[in-house]
């Protein structure tokens, strides 16, 4: 038998910010929150970019986060 050793992170939203409330959202909108999580995060891994102009956008509204 294979033991399954499960971790949990989670992720919060500001829904009272407008930006945040988009990604929470379309996060919804997902039918495997965390398959499409760990997918951002292999590509994350591999260094494959975003197109250039999503890039720009989500570096200026990286600050909404914090």
């Amino acid at each position: 038998m294979v033991k399954v050793e499960l971790k949990t992170k989670g992720v919060a939203f500001n829904v009272a910010d407008h930006h945040q409330k988009q990604l929470y959202d379309y996060a919804l909108s997902k039918s495997n929150f965390s398959g499409y999580i760990k997918g951002l995060i292999v590509r994350g891994m591999l260094g494959i970019p975003l197109a250039e102009s999503k890039r720009e956008e989500s570096v200026n509204d990286i600050n909404s986060f914090i």
